[in-house]
């Protein structure tokens, strides 16, 4: 007879025919045994089905949610965000009012719209909270749209792609790009992983210990072209919480918890300040110019900045002086957008020296770049960035060039992602040519400042440098016709700072004199509620440590 003692239940029990005849008090042992793991049984099934799929949408309204009426509702039994007519101009999010740490979602969501007018994305942010002072929020983004679907993001975190897809063909024969969509999304202690349409999409678990496992869920309506989100069938299924797990609460909040999750700060080298003389072909944009650089095709709003930290983490940038030239930002007060797109290029030079330094940031592809071209165009070398803010120094040696015409190109073609490219501390030994400036610039196929700009979602500002094809003062002057005897003189223009006037006089002496508004009309942060608004206004230590309205504040 073999016995033996099962220790998680406390019962002993004997194996054998003989005993099971023979000894009346083991059977009895044997089958309170039985029983007993039986019970156990079933209260482990009892306890794994307790937590069944519930609905957090009702159908009908959005009670449970935080969101901006003019952007979603309920239509047919749907979340539905964006428009059909009009263009998204931010990024726009529906959140849950309750905060969920491990759980099981599942949903369908469709994304259309027209990619002829931009981009056309959507997400789902999970374990995220609301950035407070406006409608960003931060967290996980499981990514939906063309190219992205299945993606992991972390918006306004990390600002990068954290997860890519387990296997891109599978998940291309089962994605509807435009139609529906249904996800699955299991988030377990530091892994999550994602189904679409039955198909493994991601499987990422997460290293950083000021990372929050826990948050809102979110669907997103992504800026860029006319587009439109439908949402329905939401169901989840919460999972036990994992012990001492990082939350939002427990990192200290949203800001202190955004910037634990950064890495620590690299010592990036300085930029170093690119050699001066009269021998040297020198673009630094410290002139707070173009210095003769022009677009040769498509738009860009604005491309000469000085922002002095980064968006991604709000480091110091370790830009050559105060200005730089990039294709990022569309006005003056630092709003950004990766849907513009087009060619710039440099005046024209003759190399004496085969040695050529110049720094960039901005995006790692291969249709963002800066290049340097001879006369007819051919691009000879490039180089891009690494999706970060932080400039990189760069070298060229290029000999076959000396005594020859050569031009740089700056190549954004992108509107993913890091989307852009910024170049700074150009210098090179050689002369500019003029003659052959003009010969290359004339050939240049910018878009015009009416429809075509339309169709990138330029932005309707009043600023002479925001317009596309911006004429020069010498242009403008040109451009008049007077009757003879009478002359017009060029006196100040915005090479001399003075952009937007709203005012003219002339003193006693015959000074003339103007007020200038740069700001107008720009907001301190664009899609604000009013509430939350004036609410801003009345915190003056908030205002200090928002990053949009901060920069506002100091370009005031």
């Amino acid at each position: 007879m073999n016995e033996n003692v099962d220790l998680q239940h406390g019962a002993r029990f004997v194996s054998g025919a003989d005993s099971i005849l023979t000894k009346p008090t083991v059977m009895k042992h044997r089958i309170h045994s039985i029983l007993l793991l039986l019970l156990a049984s079933a209260t482990l099934a009892s306890a794994q089905q307790s937590s069944e799929a519930v609905s957090i949408f009702d159908g009908t309204t959005l009670k449970g949610w935080s969101f901006d009426p003019a952007i979603w509702r309920v239509e047919d039994g749907m979340i539905v965000g964006g428009s059909m007519t009009e263009k998204i101009k931010e990024n726009y999010f529906i959140a849950t009012d309750k905060s969920y740490q491990n759980f099981e979602l599942q949903l369908k969501i469709r994304c259309s719209g027209d990619p002829k007018t931009g981009l056309i994305n959507s997400g789902i942010q999970i374990r995220s909270q609301r950035v407070p002072g406006g409608a960003h929020m931060a967290g996980y983004q499981v990514d939906c749209g063309d190219t992205w679907f299945g993606k992991i993001y972390d918006e306004f975190r990390r600002n990068a792609v954290i997860a890519e897809q387990v296997d891109k063909a599978a998940l291309d024969k089962v994605v509807d790009v435009f139609g529906w969509n249904e996800y699955r999304i299991r988030a377990e202690g530091p892994r999550i992983r994602v189904w679409i349409n039955a198909v493994l999409a991601t499987d990422y678990t997460e290293e950083n210990m000021n990372i929050a496992l826990n948050g809102q869920i979110a669907p997103q309506v992504h800026s860029g072209g006319v587009a439109l989100v439908q949402v329905k069938d939401i169901t989840i299924v919460e999972l036990p919480s994992t012990p001492d797990a990082p939350t939002w609460e427990s990192l200290g909040g949203v800001e202190e918890a955004l910037k634990k999750a950064l890495p620590p700060p690299r010592n990036s080298p300085a930029i170093p300040v690119p050699p001066k003389g009269e021998d040297r072909v020198n673009f630094d944009f410290e002139t707070g110019d173009l210095q003769g650089w022009y677009i040769a095709e498509g738009w860009f709003g604005h491309l000469v900045a000085n922002n002095t930290r980064t968006r991604n983490g709000n480091l110091r940038m370790n830009k050559e002086g105060q200005f730089y030239l990039g294709t990022l930002e569309v006005d003056a007060s630092g709003t950004a957008t990766d849907l513009q797109t087009g060619v710039l290029e440099s005046p024209v030079f003759q190399l004496s020296n085969p040695k050529i330094q110049f720094a960039v940031s901005g995006g790692r592809h291969d249709n963002t770049y800066v290049a340097l071209c001879t006369l007819d165009g051919n691009e000879v070398r490039t180089a891009s960035a690494a999706n970060s803010e932080i400039f990189t120094a760069k070298t060229w040696e290029v000999p076959e060039l000396v005594g020859q015409p050569v031009f740089v190109r700056l190549v954004d073609q992108n509107q993913g992602g890091w989307g852009h490219i910024v170049l700074d501390a150009f210098s090179a030994q050689g002369k500019l040519l003029p003659e052959e400036t003009n010969k290359r610039q004339s050939l240049a196929k910018p878009l015009k400042p009416a429809e075509d700009a339309k169709a990138q979602s330029r932005p309707q500002k009043k600023m002479q440098s925001a317009r596309v094809k911006a004429w020069s003062p010498a242009e403008e002057l040109a451009g008049f016709t007077v009757p003879d005897g009478f002359v017009i003189e060029l006196v100040a223009s915005e090479e001399h700072g003075i952009i937007n006037p709203i005012d003219l006089t002339f003193d006693d002496a015959g000074r003339l004199w103007t007020q200038t508004a740069q700001m107008y009309p720009l907001d301190p942060i664009s899609g604000i509620q009013w509430n939350e608004f004036l609410r801003l206004m009345a915190d003056e230590e908030t205002q200090n440590t928002h990053p949009e309205f901060k920069r506002i504040k100091d370009l005031y």
